[in-house]
């Protein structure tokens, strides 16, 4: 009786301290952090990625954190529009849209669209803004 009463406490103790970290983890937006840092090693391929984490980790440190946070502006996103819509037609199909917001790590984004969708540039950015906020990825209020 006593083996299983101590395996229940263990059990619950256990329960508690996941929780107890998925709320500090959601708290202090950590998963947000590593998935922006994440998305600017992808999007940036610098040379020396531990450098230029290590970089934007100090960014964020200074006074006006706020802004060293917001990764992505909406240049960047044209940028990645433009090299999915090659020939120029000023839509990308819905793969492409999945694939584009893969590369800017989103992992939770709309996708109510029929297959045979067109994404426009003002769609695929007002998306990946909406999307980016969310994940406290901000873009700034100047492009």
């Amino acid at each position: 009786m006593e083996a299983s009463s101590s395996a229940g406490v263990g059990a619950e103790k256990a329960q508690k301290h996941k929780q107890s970290a998925k709320e500090y983890l959601d708290a202090h937006n950590v998963l947000g952090i590593f998935e922006n840092l994440t998305s600017l090693l992808v999007y940036n391929r610098p040379d020396d990625p531990r450098e230029y984490l290590v970089e934007h980790l100090n960014q964020m440190k200074r006074p006006g954190a706020e802004e060293a946070e917001q990764f992505f502006t909406e240049s960047n996103l044209m940028s990645v529009f433009q090299m999915l819509d090659v020939s120029k037609v000023g839509y990308i199909s819905v793969d492409q849209y999945k694939e584009a917001m893969k590369s800017l790590c989103v992992t939770h984004y709309p996708m109510d669209y029929p297959p045979d969708h067109r994404i426009t540039m003002e769609e695929f950015i007002e998306e990946a803004t909406n999307c980016l906020i969310k994940g406290n990825n901000l873009l700034p209020r100047t492009a």
